[in-house]
């Protein structure tokens, strides 16, 4: 069952062709996979993914792509590595962290949500003062 491809598409109809591995990182997607059961060598599964954007998805799938192929034994990535690795990845504006961790619920990516709001968590820790964070999350008084 893990073998091939599914297709995820977003909800601005943006398709990716995914192998079931990569996307059975999601575990909401590995259910639905299970659920479909085995489908014929000559048609892929297409998911559509109503509530993520195509440049969302397409974040969550690098991320779920490094992390399958980081557990990989002959990988050569460290921990370390990959710790690097995610920093870089949730180094973006806050709005695009709020979008992955409202991703990351949908799709029940429990290691991408922990990464996400930890890091919206030290962006919140890194703000002075509550002026300060009204005006970095636009937040009316």
């Amino acid at each position: 069952m893990e073998g091939g491809k599914v297709i995820l598409r977003s909800s601005d109809n943006q398709n990716f062709e995914v192998d079931k591995v990569v996307a059975m990182e999601s575990q909401t997607i590995k259910d639905l996979i299970q659920l479909a059961g085995d489908t014929p060598s000559t048609s892929q599964p297409s998911m559509s993914l109503t509530n993520v954007s195509g440049d969302i998805l397409a974040m969550v799938i690098e991320y779920c792509k490094y992390h399958v192929h980081a557990k990989k034994s002959d990988s050569g990535i460290s921990p370390q590595d990959v710790k690097k690795w995610d920093k870089e990845l949730v180094a973006v504006d806050w709005t695009i962290v709020l979008k992955l961790i409202m991703a990351a619920n949908y799709l029940n990516i429990s290691d991408l949500a922990e990464l996400t709001c930890k890091a919206m968590a030290d962006d919140i820790a890194s703000c002075k003062d509550a002026e300060e964070m009204r005006q970095k999350y636009h937040i009316k008084k």
